[in-house]
């Protein structure tokens, strides 16, 4: 599925660019996450539904947050319960797009005082699980089973849980929380990806490092 830029909509939207897609809108960008949204049910087996969708890049600044956030809003239009968790617990691009507090996925893996419910915020559209805390072991927190019982609550909850991961290669981040994926999205973004890349992207695809 590709995405296409709206230089005009970046233009006028700029200080609020992550609001893109809009219920009944029939742009060139609400209908291409709508095609996402769809062909992303083909890609679910009927009796096992994919509930977890994680995002993936091979580099910073593909567009993971941009396309997590308003694949949500496609979803809540839809009439699903939909949480967004910044799994990203390096650089927090979510937590610091939707403006989620501090406190996260790296606290609840480090503190077993902590409560699912204290992490999980309300927004106006979803629910929101932020990053936390900056740690430094965040690979060591993310193999931790507490992740494991974290996305055990949240599969209880809700019908849709969208992951915004690290970029795969640069840390081991994203591997770690591939476990928990039930569909996996890799995305690529038109003038910051290396096309040399791409036997690495078929290559991933065909041994099965990335689930679904």
């Amino acid at each position: 599925v590709e995405i296409p830029a709206d230089k005009d909509m970046i233009r006028r939207t700029k200080k609020n660019a992550r609001a893109i897609f809009k219920q009944d809108d029939d742009s060139i960008l609400s209908e291409a996450f709508r095609v996402l949204r769809t062909n992303m049910s083909f890609m679910s087996k009927k009796d096992n539904p994919a509930q977890v969708i994680t995002f993936t890049s091979f580099n910073v600044g593909a567009g993971k947050t941009f396309i997590s956030y308003n694949l949500a809003m496609s979803f809540v239009y839809a009439k699903k319960r939909v949480v967004l968790v910044d799994l990203d617990i390096r650089k927090a691009s979510l937590s610091h797009l939707v403006g989620a507090h501090k406190t996260g996925v790296s606290n609840y893996l480090a503190d077993s005082a902590l409560r699912v419910d204290d992490i999980i915020q309300h927004m106006e559209h979803f629910d929101v699980v932020a990053a936390g805390a900056i740690a430094p072991n965040p690979a060591e927190l993310l193999m931790d089973e507490r992740l494991d019982a974290l996305m055990a609550e949240l599969r209880a909850r809700y019908d849709v849980i969208i992951v915004d991961s690290v970029p795969l290669g640069i840390v081991a981040d994203a591997s770690i929380v591939n476990r928990i994926a039930d569909l996996t999205v890799f995305v690529l973004r038109a003038g910051r990806f290396d096309r040399r890349q791409l036997p690495d992207i078929e290559k991933i695809y065909t041994e099965k490092k990335l689930n679904n």
